[in-house]
């Protein structure tokens, strides 16, 4: 799953989410398949994660969350896209 993020392999992250694997598991670092989406800017692995539950505020081993990755611009696009009622998250 973070591989599938990291790269914004939005259909592999849906099929793995089908598959049940967890939206939210960490790796060595701390870091959820989220933050590694946010850290290359893929939206569209963004957006299948947060559609699919991804916990946005979830912070790794510094305290950070997926969105401190994450440009402005995403993010602010990605917050439309909440406002509109497509996906569910917050930002701090």
């Amino acid at each position: 799953m973070h591989r599938a993020a990291a790269r914004g392999r939005d259909k592999a992250v849906k099929l793995l989410v089908s598959k049940k694997v967890k939206v939210d598991g960490r790796d060595k670092c701390g870091y959820t398949p989220l933050h590694l989406a946010a850290m290359h800017d893929e939206a569209d692995a963004m957006r299948a994660l947060l559609e699919a539950g991804a916990d946005a505020e979830i912070k790794d081993a510094l305290g950070y969350a997926a969105a401190h990755f994450c440009s402005d611009r995403l993010w602010a696009k990605l917050m439309d896209e909440r406002d509109r009622g497509r996906t569910n998250t917050g930002r701090k």
